[in-house]
């Protein structure tokens, strides 16, 4: 198997970071006043509007957007998907049927605005390889998993749909699992980039409950390989 180049990983960036900013660079951001005026004053007659304080129910903004300029995120999000590598999809040849990859990812961030947030992202794929039977009658399982760490950016492109993307580390290794316990066995280290596009399903000031769709690209120069991993979940984000 041929070694990854550079320009091979930069293809890879470019590939994502097309896909995911593409929706952002049509988007206009639009400033918008607080509600009756910049100190909460009402129409003529009408009392001042009481400040709202962090934890107060305060409704979105005229642009549709949710106010959120300077709060914390923090998310977890779950999913399905599969994974593969430079020959195809990655595929369990002693199975019954060929399993779905699993993926979760955890986040924690803040907003510099009601539509960008910056983040640290933790994510993890994994994808039985191989079924086997041990001594004794016991059974286990041969997985392969991609784990990866992400400085991401994620900008909202409309009130409730986002996109994001992001550049990190990730570490490729085989997981042992069987009635004795589990063990892992590292394969390789490398650079990763994802891409992600999701939707608000319930949208609020405090909290969102997202549907994700997301790729990730892990690439492995020592061992020549680049191994995908693509998914589609929930993800439920607090901020």
């Amino acid at each position: 198997m041929t070694r990854i180049t550079i320009a091979k990983l930069a293809r890879n960036v470019a590939l994502i970071g097309g896909v995911v900013f593409a929706g952002a660079a049509v988007a206009q951001p639009a400033a918008y006043p607080p509600p009756g005026g910049a100190y909460g004053g009402g129409a003529p007659g009408q009392a001042p509007a009481q400040p709202q304080g962090y934890y107060s129910t305060q409704p979105a903004a005229p642009t549709g957007f949710q106010p959120r300029r300077g709060l914390l995120i923090a998310g977890v999000g779950f999913g399905i998907g599969s994974m593969g590598n430079e020959a195809g999809a990655i595929e369990c040849a002693d199975c019954d049927t060929n399993p779905v990859s699993f993926a979760g990812d955890v986040r924690l961030g803040g907003m510099l605005s009601d539509r960008l947030g910056l983040m640290v992202e933790g994510q993890i794929d994994s994808s039985v390889v191989q079924s086997f039977g041990g001594p004794y009658g016991t059974e286990g399982t041969k997985s392969i998993s991609q784990t990866a760490v992400f400085v991401a950016a994620q900008y909202h492109v409309s009130p409730r749909l986002y996109v994001r993307g992001g550049l990190g580390l990730a570490n490729l290794a085989f997981d042992y699992s069987d009635s004795y316990g589990t063990a892992s066995e590292s394969i390789s280290a490398g650079s990763a980039v994802m891409g992600a596009v999701g939707y608000e399903l319930i949208s609020t000031r405090g909290l969102s409950l997202d549907v994700v769709g997301r790729l990730t690209v892990g690439t492995y120069t020592d061992i020549g390989e680049t191994v995908s991993a693509g998914s589609v979940g929930l993800a439920f984000n607090y901020f």
